[in-house]
Parts: structure tokens; sequence; C-alpha cells
């Protein structure tokens, strides 16, 4: 995969962490701080990386408002009380699964719940957005202080 995201760059970068916020297991973080170590610009891969994360996670978002979940539920892999129950919370609880997307595993869920309940597309977007950014921040902050910190070893 780092082969694929040095071939395509930038590009890359977008279609991995797209493809991470998605149902697919990928870890974004992983990659946005290879980004960092391969020195492309903190701010063009915050920005880029928050970009496609997001819009990964509202086609996750359209999946749950466009049926996802009844496809689930005709082959059993859901059990409509269930579906029932995270539609209510869904709708209870919105902007802090909105913001919270970002976590690893239930971030997916808590967004196709909110598809689900048709929670408002544009402030579900606005609260992913940035939920999502604040963790690339953390992330590119953190990166370049533990390659800093390894420089200043001299191991390189």
């Amino acid at each position: 995969m780092l082969n694929f995201l040095q071939e395509h760059g930038l590009w890359g970068l977008f279609f991995a962490t797209f493809a991470s916020s998605t149902i697919l297991p990928l870890p974004s973080e992983v990659f946005v701080s290879s980004f960092i170590a391969l020195h492309y610009s903190p701010v063009l891969v915050l920005l880029i990386s928050s970009i496609g994360n997001t819009l990964g996670s509202m086609t996750t978002y359209y999946l749950g408002y466009f049926g996802l979940i009844k496809v689930l539920e005709k082959f059993g892999k859901l059990d409509h009380a269930k579906t029932i129950y995270f539609k209510r919370k869904s709708k209870q609880y919105g902007a802090i699964l909105a913001f919270f997307s970002f976590l690893p595993f239930f971030g997916d869920l808590f967004v196709l719940s909110l598809g689900l309940a048709r929670y408002n597309p544009i402030l579900a977007m606005c609260l992913i957005a940035l939920g999502k950014t604040l963790r690339y921040v953390v992330v590119i902050f953190g990166t370049e202080e533990v390659i800093k910190f390894f420089n200043s070893l001299h191991l390189f």
C-alpha cells in the first residue's frame, strides 16, 4: 500500500483516507503519518486527508440514508429491533455521534446510523469534518514530534 501512496502522491492519500472511512478497515492515521514522514506539507496532508476521510464518511452516511440497513435486515445480518434502537439513539445523540465518527470501527457504525436516522446531512458533515480534522491535527503534530525526537538522537 505504501508503494501505491508514493506512486500517486497526494491523490493516493486522498483515496486511502476516503476508503478508510467507508466500511473498509484501513488505518488512515498510518497513511497520514507516512506522508508527514515523507516530508509532505503538513497543511496539505491535513487538508487532503480531512476532505477524503469526510467524503468517505458521507458515502457511508448515504448508504444508511438510502437503505443499506434494509438489505442487511433482509439477509439476516441485522435485527430489525436493533435498527429501530440505533435510529432512535442516532436522532437523540446525532451531534455527538457525528463528531466522534473518527473512532476506529465504531465511527463507521455511528455514521451509518446517522444516515439511517436521516440526521441532518449538512450538520452531520460539518461535525464529522470537525472531528476528523482535529484527529488529524493530533496525528500530524504527534508524528512531527516523534520525528524530531528521533532526529535529535542522531540515529538516522
